[in-house]
């Protein structure tokens, strides 16, 4: 299967500025089997906030039931708009902790996740690495050498390897991704996981980076569990099977 691993769409993330359908027909029509909406969540996209180069964005409530009712909105989108094209939809997260700028891939999350812990940006990466492990999830650093954004935020750095179960190989084309960077860790931890996505967040992101699975994947534990086994490769628009420990 191919699958695209990190997807945001307008109505989960500010920074999304494209509508759930909208993304849902772009991808069943660029020939990928499945997506995984990472839509953000972390104190901005939860809370709210107002600034001045992006503007004003609602909060998401106080509530454990509001705050997940608000994340699932895209994904019921997506899914409904996916029955009608046979694209599969999987729920994930892009999760950002209020103790740094880094983002982390949540990969196999049930869709209550949000309501049993609606304020899980605000603990620790070790916090969170033991929940992920205790439930099954997949935990892996986004962009983890990505430049920062002048005025808004500083570059991204690796974290711990005790805490991640892999990294990602960011292909957007239009960040500073730092693959190079990235790939010198992945030397130095090679029983560490590695994926592969486009971070779309625009039309021209579509397809820019993908997994292509062995087997099919159901749901989101066969996901979870095709991670963990390795039984997938990482592919590139613009570079085709990418360096990893898959080439070991």
């Amino acid at each position: 299967m191919k699958i695209e691993m990190h997807v945001h769409t307008g109505e989960g993330s500010f920074c999304g500025k494209v509508p759930a359908r909208d993304v849902v027909r772009q991808y069943a029509g660029a020939g990928f089997d499945a997506i995984v909406l990472t839509n953000h969540y972390g104190a901005m996209i939860v809370e709210g906030f107002e600034h001045e180069a992006i503007g004003k964005w609602e909060s998401f409530g106080e509530s454990p039931k509001e705050r997940s009712e608000r994340y699932r909105l895209a994904y019921e989108l997506a899914r409904a708009e996916a029955k009608s094209c046979g694209l599969k939809v999987f729920y994930g997260m892009e999760l950002t902790l209020t103790e740094g700028v880094e983002d982390y891939l949540l990969y196999g999350i049930e869709e209550d996740f949000v309501l049993n812990y609606p304020d899980i940006y605000r603990m620790t990466l070790a916090k969170v690495a033991d929940i992920c492990r205790r439930e099954g999830i997949v935990l892996i650093q986004a962009h983890p050498c990505r430049d920062g954004y002048p005025g808004f935020s500083r570059e991204c750095r690796l974290q711990p390897a005790e805490y991640l179960d892999g990294v990602e190989l960011n292909q957007s084309p239009d960040h500073g991704n730092n693959n190079e960077k990235v790939l010198d860790w992945i030397k130095e931890h090679p029983e560490k996981l590695v994926t592969a996505g486009s971070d779309y967040h625009k039309p021209h992101y579509l397809g820019c980076g993908w997994i292509e699975t062995r087997r099919d994947i159901e749901d989101v534990h066969g996901l979870a569990e095709c991670l963990k086994t390795r039984q997938y490769d990482c592919y590139s628009k613009a570079a085709g099977r990418l360096t990893s420990y898959l080439d070991a």
